[in-house]
């Protein structure tokens, strides 16, 4: 009421008292509706960046650099449009977040500090204080199940739990299935990787910790690794690094690092090292995030990758880009980008002793099975056996979760039978 009083009496001059107030109450009116429509089309269509594959080509990422150059007179808006979205994403999930947690969606009450977020799924946090450090960081997870033996789902680079929103419900009819958000990724915290000792915390040794911590403190018993792209090599990680805590580790088009820089040549070298510095140390790189992190973009880019494109609908874009513009999102997907180091999976896969099963989508177009065809029996003693999926992506278990959820379930018995 005060600020319809106030514009009232800007407008005496040739209007009514009463006719500026209830002008007033009018555009208080549609400043409001603007903000519920704002929040309304931040729970529906927010950002979040999901490169997977593409980044894992030098190719792509350079294309797309040089495409970024030529639209630097965009900065201002793309700055303005970004920054507003945050806003709304972020009080959007908050609205989500609080409905999941009063609304009553089975007579089972869940754990203090958990949600109910789908029938059966239940979603909490938890701490993460890294082996050494004074800092500790919340995590994301989901379960689903309360019996049978554990799995724990992880999710390939930009992804997070819902990446498996097809999986969880299924896989915990027989088994206590968890997914978690590795730091840095989905609603998990998002440390700044410019500042010790966080820049430790973006490689897959310290994510492969934070999975064995996972399984120790959380879910208390060895637990089978299921993953996609990325998640593999982290999975790999935790099974070389503690293989006591992890009966087994599933693959499903696990990344080859093509960036990485022993798959560089030596003219290659200097240039990728040069724009991955440029990325993360300028301007430039938070605006190439800002240029990318469009949903129009981000659909285009999972059409790519998935080989059934009707596969990508509009909840799968919402709900893989919905934390990409929480604060210190951009700056992990640029450091992610410079991680030209660390473990190549052809390295972990001779040096793991549990045993591991692959799964390829065949129609994958940045880690393509030709190369997967590598990973066989005859090729690493610890892989037990290796399955094509024709006319699949690079996710297969949101693309064709009617074939996974099978190999998954088979894998966990075999591997249970066996130990």
């Amino acid at each position: 009421m005060a600020l319809a009083n106030a514009q009232c009496s800007q407008h005496r001059t040739g209007l009514s008292h009463g006719r500026s107030c209830g002008n007033a109450r009018l555009r208080n009116r549609d400043m409001h509706t603007r903000v519920r429509q704002r929040v309304q089309a931040a729970q529906s269509s927010c950002f979040r960046i999901r490169l997977t594959g593409s980044l894992g080509n030098t190719g792509h990422t350079i294309a797309a650099f040089r495409e970024l150059q030529s639209q630097q007179h965009t900065h201002n808006s793309i700055c303005a449009d970004i920054c507003g979205g945050m806003s709304a994403s972020r009080v959007g999930r908050e609205v989500t977040l609080r409905a999941a947690s009063t609304e009553v969606l089975s007579p089972t009450e869940p754990p203090a500090g958990e949600a109910e977020v789908a029938p059966g799924v239940y979603e909490g946090y938890w701490q993460w204080k890294p082996p050494g450090g004074s800092a500790s960081y919340r995590v994301r997870y989901q379960r689903c199940g309360n019996s049978g033996p554990p799995a724990l789902m992880v999710h390939g680079f930009g992804g997070n739990c819902d990446h498996w929103r097809k999986n969880l419900p299924v896989v915990g009819e027989r088994n206590r299935a968890y997914a978690i958000d590795l730091v840095g990724y989905g609603y998990s915290d998002k440390p700044d990787p410019r500042q010790p000792p966080a820049q430790s915390l973006y490689t897959f040794e310290s994510w492969g910790r934070q999975l064995l911590d996972f399984i120790d403190q959380k879910i208390g018993e060895p637990t089978f690794l299921v993953s996609n792209s990325v998640g593999g090599l982290a999975s790999l990680q935790a099974a070389i690094d503690q293989p006591e805590a992890v009966p087994a580790v599933f693959l499903t088009n696990i990344s080859l690092r093509k960036l990485h820089a022993a798959n560089q040549t030596k003219f290659q070298r200097p240039f990728v090292a040069w724009l991955q510095r440029t990325l993360r140390e300028t301007s430039i790189g938070e605006l190439f995030f800002a240029n990318v992190a469009k949903a129009r973009t981000v659909k285009s880019i999972l059409q790519q990758c998935y080989g059934d494109k009707s596969a990508v609908t509009d909840e799968l874009v919402d709900k893989i880009l919905t934390p990409g513009l929480r604060e210190g999102a951009a700056r992990v997907f640029l450091q992610f980008l410079s991680y030209s180091d660390g473990p190549l999976p052809e390295q972990q896969l001779s040096d793991v002793k549990v045993p591991v099963s692959v799964v390829w989508g065949a129609a994958d177009p940045w880690e393509k099975v030709e190369w997967g065809r590598d990973f066989v029996p005859e090729n690493y003693p610890s892989i037990t056996d290796f399955t094509e999926l024709p006319g699949v992506g690079h996710c297969p278990m949101d693309e064709a979760p009617h074939l996974v959820n099978p190999l998954i379930q088979k894998f966990i018995d075999r591997h249970t039978q066996t130990a």
